[in-house]
């Protein structure tokens, strides 16, 4: 009858050592969350290229097309100047909009 205790005495150690592995693995489950890179490190832009991203070079619209230039609005009229790129008519030469002034190249068809 010592066989009994020993079975016992090993069974009791297997279903221990379970528990025991069990639990380990859930706390390192939870301790071992890696965040993403992109959610700890911010971009870093120049600011020549920000400047680019918010300012475009060329605004289409339904009346033409338009290129950012340099230049004075005093040359145009009322009517040829628009100060929001949605709002143009086949009269609108200049762009006054995103800080800058916009010449229209091109008609649309």
């Amino acid at each position: 009858m010592r066989v009994r205790p020993i079975v016992i005495g090993l069974a009791t150690l297997l279903v221990g050592s379970f528990i025991l592995m069990g639990t380990i693995d859930v706390q390192a489950a939870e301790v071992n969350q890696v965040t993403p890179v992109t959610d700890t490190v911010k971009a870093i832009v120049p600011e020549y290229a920000a400047d680019r991203l918010d300012h475009p070079d060329v605004i289409y619209t339904p009346d033409g097309i338009y290129k950012k230039q340099q230049l004075t609005v005093s040359e145009f009229t009322q009517d040829q100047i628009s100060l929001d790129a949605t709002k143009t008519t086949t009269e609108t030469l200049v762009i006054v909009d995103y800080d800058a002034t916009y010449m229209k190249v091109e008609e649309s068809n």
